[in-house]
């Protein structure tokens, strides 16, 4: 079975976000595990592609032209065509079983392969069928691909629960054709071991909640119960806004010490998560979910909500987490603890890192995918077999 990979641009790209670093990381794990996969990353016409790179399996570059259209327009997002081009290029080179895209650029590859299974992740699909924040009532050329890709995908992969469940009532994909996987966390927060053991810890990190929510007031308000010069600084990683640097409303009154950030890197995060005496999720958002897959592979103690935890295909049960208290008093004890704590006993912080391993990993998450193609390959097998051959 050989497996393409798509994605729009590339990890080496100044845009480069989670669909890929995402697709880097899967192609790499599938390529340990022996599986023959091709990757097609998408670029500028105007730019030379790389020829410096060192990866492991075949890289193919599709030339980008950005077109002018008039208004009204038919739309078609502009990385569809070369990637169904560059496709079929490596079909001509050894048949392509299956291709696992990340959206709009899936377009046209129905008709580009059409006796290629087709997989398509849509992270963070609503009941509308468009991505999260879009709004436009007349939806642009990146929409409506990623709109015909997903009618046409044998397979939709979603990143969690909670994503499930929001995809489950929109329009374009049927709950039959909905697999749920967690993406991967990158390995430099399974190797973080150790590397923050020396020194005490220099912060409480709070993740979720707008302040205007009933964890974050009453966290607010555990916090004014404390005297000033008795609590570590807390980052708060709330959802107040964009951008690094965020402004929460005057009217919350946040306390001396406490400091709202807002995005952060990947070298970023695994500071955060690695000095903080504890992590507390408020909420179920998907910065939140990410930030406890993070905590749980860095071995920290956790205090989360029950949604956090039912928002991740994962089972947490087995794992030791705290639930959030449900009054002021209950966060100012929390506080107490947390700030007193000198971190998980080693034999609780080894059972979350390797709960993580065996479900957070890439090469756990690379497993999960090569039964989900393998499955679909042999349906695709099934049913080429059973169409009667013309005379």
């Amino acid at each position: 079975m050989r497996i393409a990979l798509t994605t729009t641009f590339s990890p080496w790209d100044a845009r480069a976000g989670v669909a890929q670093f995402g697709t880097r990381d899967l192609a790499d794990a599938l390529h340990r595990r022996g599986v023959d996969v091709s990757v097609v990353y998408t670029m500028e016409g105007y730019v030379e592609p790389r020829t410096d790179l060192e990866a492991p399996y075949t890289v193919r570059w599709a030339s980008v032209l950005r077109a002018v259209r008039r208004r009204g327009a038919a739309a078609m997002s502009e990385h569809a065509a070369p990637v169904a081009w560059a496709l079929r290029e490596l079909d001509q080179e050894g048949r392509i079983d299956l291709v696992h895209g990340q959206g709009e650029e899936m377009a046209l590859v129905a008709d580009a392969l059409p006796q290629a299974r087709r997989v398509v992740s849509a992270h963070a699909l609503e009941r509308n069928g468009q991505s999260r924040g879009k709004t436009s009532a007349e939806p642009g050329p990146c929409i409506a691909s990623t709109r015909l890709a997903l009618e046409l995908a044998h397979a939709v992969v979603v990143s969690g629960a909670r994503d499930l469940r929001a995809s489950m009532a929109a329009p374009l994909v049927d709950w039959e054709r909905l697999v749920a996987v967690e993406r991967g966390l990158p390995r430099r927060f399974f190797a973080a071991e150790g590397l923050f053991a020396a020194g005490a810890p220099t912060h409480l990190l709070v993740v979720g909640g707008n302040g205007e929510d009933d964890e974050a007031r009453q966290l607010l308000a555990g916090l004014h119960w404390l005297p000033e010069d008795s609590y570590l600084p807390v980052c708060w990683m709330g959802d107040f806004g964009t951008g690094r640097r965020v402004r929460p409303p005057a009217h919350l009154r946040l306390p001396p010490g406490v400091e709202c950030i807002g995005t952060a890197d990947e070298r970023s995060l695994q500071r955060l998560v690695g000095r903080a005496a504890e992590v507390i999720i408020l909420d179920d958002s998907a910065r939140s979910s990410e930030l406890l897959r993070i905590a749980i592979a860095m071995g920290k103690r956790i205090s989360t909500c029950e949604q956090a935890c039912r928002s991740l295909v994962s089972d947490l049960e087995p794992l030791a987490l705290r639930s959030l208290p449900t009054d002021e008093a209950g966060f100012a004890e929390l506080l107490r603890s947390a700030i007193g704590a000198a971190g998980l006993r080693a034999p609780e912080a080894a059972q979350l890192r390797e709960f993580a391993r065996l479900h957070f990993s890439w090469d756990a998450v690379a497993e999960r995918h090569i039964e989900l193609y393998e499955r679909l390959w042999r349906s695709g097998e099934e049913t080429a077999s059973a169409v009667p051959e013309s005379d």
